[in-house]
């Protein structure tokens, strides 16, 4: 990079700008001298005490406080007047008097922030034990080694580094300065050094290493050579790796902004969003609802924006959700960061986030996150510009947790996240967001799309009316349509649109739809890879799934393939399903769960290959989970349990499952779902030796939980009541409360096993004795009481499905063993 460019870059506001020493070294600090930088001191310091030179201030300081406890305020003193500013050159007005999108230093002194105050950039300087929090609402000066003006003597051990390195490179990476730092450096367009050393610093060359093309835009401003100078061929050869050294001084460099400054104006243009869709910026024109577009909603699920526009506050087409007013009063508590809105497989969370939306931008700025590109962290940092509220949507969360981390440092009471999320994902990764965005449990809320309200019902019966779609079911009055929702669907979204989907009318078009494509094997081999992909958190890229699919670039001709797109969504890099319902349809009509599934192993067998890439580290993870499996196949299917057994048996011997304790708990659960109860106790033996073998302190709670689960069936489909039963139940009971107590973030895991604590008392309560009903009565209520205990700590959690069926049953069992006891 020019230095013209550079500094066109600056006028911008695209550009950090890092300072040295070399900055503010003609600056004229209290003594009346020229400030030099900390060797200077640590020689005077020497003199002083009448010791060998040594320009490590750290240590000598070190030494001058240990000779005399007073000389610590002495030692403040001393460093006040070395780096308080009395006055500044020219040069430093004139960079001080530039839009830099952020300074840092590795500087003492206060050059800059009064430089700055000539301009209209009044800097306020901030040091590590400072918070991020409204950071992008003024301008700062980032002081890594501390600040001369806030030095005291309770400062010199903790905040101040006394150190020739520039700064404690482990301290900044532990702050949450250092998740803007790195922000900063990928969203620069240039990257200004002024008079720094690298000779210290190579940790700081390491982070810059990191970032891939930084040679474009990073340039080191150094001094002047003079005559009889020594190069330092190290040091200038360290900086040319990262960037280009002009050794002009910070003088000449300031002479550079005037001249360019003359004939270059700022960019006035408008920022382009491309990974988010700014809400509030988009206007459509008016558009009614029709039965096309009703069709198209309640068939394959897609959305037009613009009649959804249109018609957002009437429910003539997506209609308003019961749990809005719930949402709406946790988005407008004060304290609230992050909503969370989790439904199962196709139960309205795009339709209620497009919904809800609208509504947002009366109150702020609305961002949905539509892709992910290179530029991302620049637009996050676009964002925290805007004045007042910013709402952040983000579908299907655990795909991006990287991308919420990258927001850690800019979030402030201007920030609400609104995150979706499948149910059973949502369960593992809900309490990752704590520590990932810097937020605390009060501030998160939780809600559940599953089920349908009585509201909800009628809308959704208006919308079946008005599409026509009713016509084959023999559907001819409103009791019957509550009934077939309520009833027959279980007051379950996912259940309505797959009863539609199976109608004779829908169910013959995808049958059509994929016998056309059937006839290509490609093409059936893409389709059913993006049904895995869709259905399970693998989110690759177009481009990903070919190659671990084994095939070649697809052509021109399949991507435009109209039978193709009626079910699958291809734009630039990026491939999904249009439809889940339609894909659990195809899967379930045309048999293809054996198909499913050797396409998965050949997916493992060539992301094995590749293994080193993160996302085929996923895939070789994902496609072993049961939870994923049941996602895409009918695994209430006996049939499918035993296919999927069969899949786990060839991949047994692959490298990188042998020693996997996953692999073997994954494969253990799919013996136990097939009932092989023998082989499941084999396999959970291996997966905790290979738990131990990783590590001897392994937490085994989901093996443990599924152990225990394991113990209850058995003793409940295999085994008649005997004197041992009570034991098995008891043991089983007092590894789950062990696990609970060990790893009460995912309580619900343990929670999910307790319809067995019901099967088996259904099955053996006649043979019991009086004692033993007592007793496991004792242990079903001393769950109730855990549970209990657990719904009360998360008051913020929307905790149905998993946590209130075990509340349930849990009551069932203890009645049914009640009412057995003879007094």
């Amino acid at each position: 990079m020019e230095i013209t460019e550079a500094i066109k870059h600056i006028i911008d506001g695209n550009a950090i700008l890092f300072l040295g020493a070399g900055f503010s070294a003609d600056a004229i600090n209290i003594d009346e001298k020229e400030m030099g930088d900390a060797k200077e001191l640590s020689y005077k310091l020497c003199d002083e005490m009448n010791i060998d030179r040594s320009d490590d201030l750290g240590r000598v300081s070190q030494y001058y406080i240990n000779l005399n406890k007073d000389n610590e305020q002495a030692l403040v003193e001393k460093l006040q007047n070395s780096f308080i500013c009395k006055s500044y050159r020219k040069h430093h007005e004139i960079i001080a008097d530039l839009p830099w999108k952020r300074i840092y230093t590795t500087n003492y002194d206060d050059v800059f922030e009064k430089a700055s105050r000539v301009t209209k950039y009044n800097r306020i300087a901030k040091t590590l034990s400072n918070s991020t929090e409204n950071i992008s609402n003024t301008d700062n000066v980032i002081h890594l080694n501390g600040y001369i003006r806030t030095l005291d003597v309770n400062k010199l051990e903790n905040e101040f580094k006394l150190i020739t390195r520039s700064y404690m490179i482990e301290e900044f990476k532990g702050s949450n300065w250092y998740g803007l730092f790195n922000l900063d450096i990928s969203n620069a367009d240039a990257i200004i050094f002024i008079g720094t050393s690298l000779k210290y610093d190579i940790d700081l060359q390491r982070i810059f290493f990191s970032y891939k093309e930084i040679r474009d835009k990073v340039i080191f401003i150094d001094k002047e050579m003079v005559t009889g100078e020594k190069i330092d061929i190290i040091g200038d050869s360290s900086k040319n790796e990262l960037g280009r050294v002009f050794k002009i001084g910070v003088e000449n460099f300031a002479k550079e902004i005037e001249a360019c400054s003359l004939h270059y104006k700022k960019n006035e243009q408008p920022f382009k969003f491309r990974c988010f869709l700014h809400i509030n910026d988009r206007e459509f024109e008016y558009s009614k609802v029709d039965i096309r577009s009703l069709w198209d909603l309640l068939v394959i699920g897609k959305i037009k924006e613009n009649v959804l526009y249109s018609n957002y506050t009437n429910n003539k087409y997506i209609f308003e959700r019961d749990k809005s007013n719930e949402i709406e009063k946790a988005l407008n508590d004060e304290h609230s960061k992050v909503i969370i809105v989790h439904s199962n497989l196709a139960n309205g969370k795009t339709c209620f986030v497009k919904y809800f939306s609208e509504n947002l931008k009366k109150k702020g700025n609305v961002f949905f996150l539509d892709r992910c590109l290179d530029y991302i962290d620049r637009e996050i940092n676009e964002i925290s510009k805007i004045k007042g509220m910013k709402y952040i949507i983000i579908e299907n969360y655990n795909y991006y947790l990287d991308i919420l981390k990258k927001f850690k440092p800019f979030i402030n009471s201007d920030y609400k996240f609104i995150l979706t999320c499948r149910t059973y994902i949502n369960e593992s990764v809900y309490y990752k967001l704590n520590n990932l965005m810097g937020i605390n449990e009060n501030e998160k809320y939780e809600f559940s799309l599953n089920g349908i309200g009585e509201n909800e019902r009628k809308h959704i019966i208006s919308l079946l009316d008005e599409s026509n779609i009713w016509s084959d079911l023999d559907v001819d009055n409103v009791d019957k349509k509550n009934y077939l929702i309520k009833k027959i669907c279980h007051d379950n979204l996912a259940d309505v649109l797959l009863y539609i989907v199976k109608s004779e009318v829908v169910s013959s078009k995808i049958k059509e739809l994929y016998e056309e494509i059937a006839k290509s094997d490609i093409k059936k081999r893409l389709l059913l890879g993006v049904i895995i992909n869709t259905s399970t958190p693998l989110d690759l890229k177009l481009s990903d799934l070919i190659l671990v699919l084994g095939m070649d670039n697809l052509s021109s001709q399949i991507k435009r393939d109209k039978y193709l797109n009626e079910l699958v969504d291809i734009e630039e890099n990026n491939i999904k399903s249009k439809s889940s319902i339609f894909s659990k349809n195809i899967i379930a009509t045309q048999n293809l769960s054996k198909d499913i599934l050797s396409i998965m192993k050949d997916m493992i067998i060539n992301a094995s290959k590749l293994r080193y890439g993160k996302g085929n580290m996923n895939i070789l993870r994902q496609l072993i989970s049961i939870s994923n499996i049941n996602e895409i196949l009918d695994y209430k299917n006996k049939q499918v349990k035993r296919d999927v057994v069969e899949y786990f048996d060839e991949l047994k011997n692959f490298n990188y499952y042998k020693n996997n304790n996953f692999f073997w708990l994954q494969y253990a659960m799919a013996c136990l779902d097939d009932k092989q109860y023998d082989r499941a106790s084999k396999y959970f033996d291996i997966s905790y030796k290979k738990s131990f073998e990783k590590n001897p302190n392994f937490d085994t709670y989901q093996i443990d939980t599924q152990y225990a689960r394991y113990l209850l069936e058995k003793a409940t489909y295999t085994d008649e009541y005997n004197d041992n039963s009570y034991e098995i139940f008891k043991k089983a009971h007092n590894i789950l409360v062990s696990t609970l107590q060990k790893k009460r973030g995912q309580s619900y895991y343990v929670f999910r096993q307790v319809p067995t604590y019901y099967e088996f008392i259904q099955k053996h309560i006649s043979g019991m004795l009086s004692k033993e009903k007592n007793d496991i009565k004792t242990l079903c209520e001393e769950m109730k009481e855990k549970i209990e205990e657990y719904l009360q700590k998360n008051k913020k959690r929307d905790l149905e499905g998993s946590v209130k069926s075990a509340m349930i049953l849990l009551d069932k069992c203890i009645r049914e063993i009640f009412m057995s006891v003879i007094e």
